[in-house]
C-alpha cells in the first residue's frame, strides 16, 4: 500500500503476518477493481475482508506503523459503507470513483508486490535557508544558533543541500556521550542567563564588571565538558601569572591532569539513549541557544557606543557558544542523522531483500 514519506516502511515481525496483510491488501485491489467497474456488492464483501484482515494484523508491527494500518481499515470500511448506503438508496447519479490508492503491480522483481511504496515528496520549509548570515564574524555564532534551533524544534536546512528531519530526535537506541554531562551544563547556563538577561547596563563600566563575571562561568563549563569531549577545548585563563612549564613539578602536574582526563574520557563511553533522554536534552539545548540571543544585542550597543573594554569579552562569550554549544549540537546531530539514515536503509531492505542483495 501506498505510505506518506521516504521514512515510512511496513516491518513486520512475522511471515505470517507478512502474508495475511499481502492477502488483505490483494481483497482490497480486486475491490477497488470492481468499485470501478460498478460491481459494488462484490467490492462491499472485499473491502470488508481487507479491512478486517489488516485489523487482526495491528499489534503485529512495530507501533510507530500501526496508525497506517488502522487507516487503511478505516478507509476500506467507510468505503463499504458508502456503497451500501448507495445500494439501498438506489440513486441514478453515479458514485465518484474511489480515491483509496492501490499497490503498484508494475515491479516485477518486488519479492512482495501488495507492499511497493510510492514515496511522495513534502514541501520542504526553507527559511532556514534564506537566513543568510551575517558579515560581522562576532555576530556570526548567534546566527549559526538561531538555525541550529530552528532545526532542532521543526527540522530545516543546515545548508541549502543538507535538510535535518526533527523525527532524527526520536529515534530510539542512538548512542550519544555523556547525555547527562551535558544536561547539566545545559541547566547551569539557563539559569545564569536569566539572571542576567534583565540586568539593564546604561554604562561601559557596569557591562564590563559583569561580562568578566560570565566570562569566568563559562570558562567553568567549558572546562569541564572538556574533560569529557575531546573536541571541546580547554578554555584559557588571560589572567593566570605566568609559570615556567620546564620545571619538573610542572610536568608532573601537567601529566597528572592529563591522565585524569584520560579517565574522565574513558568513563564517558557512548551508551544507548531513549527517544524521552534525547528530546530533554534537545529541549535544553534548543532553550539554551533561544535565551542567549540577547547577548547579540549586547554586542550591538557595545560597538555602537564604541565600548572597547566590553567587545573582546562580548566575542569570548560569542566564541564559547560557537566552539562548545553548536559543536554538542553539531556532533550529536552528525551522530543521530546517521543512525536515522541506517535504520531506514535496514527497514527498507528488510521489506526488498533482493534490491538490498543488489
Amino acid at each position: 500500500r501506498r505510505v506518506h514519506g521516504g521514512s515510512s516502511t511496513f516491518v513486520i515481525s512475522h511471515m505470517s503476518a507478512i502474508q495475511q496483510l499481502r492477502d488483505a491488501l490483494d481483497r482490497a485491489d480486486r475491490a477497488v477493481a470492481m468499485d470501478r467497474e460498478g460491481q459494488y456488492r462484490d467490492a462491499i464483501i472485499l473491502y470488508q475482508e481487507a479491512s478486517s484482515m489488516i485489523s487482526s494484523q495491528v499489534t503485529r508491527v512495530l507501533e510507530d506503523q500501526r496508525s497506517v494500518l488502522i487507516n487503511y481499515a478505516r478507509l476500506y470500511t467507510e468505503r463499504a459503507t458508502v456503497l451500501n448506503t448507495h445500494l439501498e438508496q438506489q440513486e441514478s447519479v453515479p458514485l465518484p470513483a474511489p480515491v483509496i490508492p492501490s499497490s503498484n503491480r508494475s515491479v516485477p522483481s518486488n519479492p512482495f508486490p501488495a507492499f511497493a511504496i510510492d514515496f511522495e515528496e513534502e514541501p520542504i520549509p526553507t527559511d532556514s535557508v534564506r537566513d543568510v548570515p551575517p558579515q560581522a564574524p562576532s555576530h556570526r555564532p548567534y546566527w549559526l544558533m538561531r538555525v541550529l534551533a530552528r532545526i532542532l524544534a521543526t527540522g530545516g536546512h543546515l545548508t541549502s543541500r543538507i535538510y535535518i528531519p526533527k523525527a532524527i530526535w526520536q529515534l530510539e537506541g542512538a548512542k550519544l556521550a555523556g547525555l547527562n554531562v551535558k544536561m547539566d551544563a545545559c541547566e547551569a547556563l539557563l539559569d545564569r542567563l536569566k539572571q542576567i538577561e534583565s540586568l539593564d547596563f546604561d554604562n561601559a563600566d557596569r557591562l564590563s564588571k559583569e561580562l568578566d563575571s560570565f566570562c569566568m562561568f563559562i570558562n567553568t563549563v567549558q572546562n569541564n565538558l572538556s574533560r569529557h569531549f575531546s573536541y571541546i577545548h580547554e578554555a584559557t585563563d588571560d589572567k593566570k601569572d605566568e609559570v615556567v612549564k620546564s620545571s619538573f613539578g610542572q610536568k608532573m602536574k601537567a601529566l597528572g591532569a592529563s591522565l585524569a582526563k584520560g579517565a574522565t574520557r574513558l568513563g564517558n563511553v557512548a551508551v544507548k539513549t531513549s527517544s524521552s533522554d534525547n528530546s530533554r536534552y534537545m529541549q535544553l539545548i534548543t532553550e539554551v541557544m533561544e535565551k542567549s540571543q540577547f547577548l547579540e544585542g549586547w554586542l550591538s550597543m557595545a560597538e555602537t557606543e564604541g565600548w572597547s573594554n566590553c567587545i573582546p569579552k562580548l566575542s569570548r562569550v560569542g566564541d564559547f557558544f560557537y566552539s562548545v554549544i553548536c559543536a554538542l549540537v553539531m556532533r550529536d546531530c552528525a551522530i543521530i542523522l546517521e543512525k536515522y539514515i541506517r535504520k531506514v536503509r535496514e527497514s527498507f531492505a528488510r521489506l526488498y531483500p533482493r534490491h538490498a542483495a543488489k
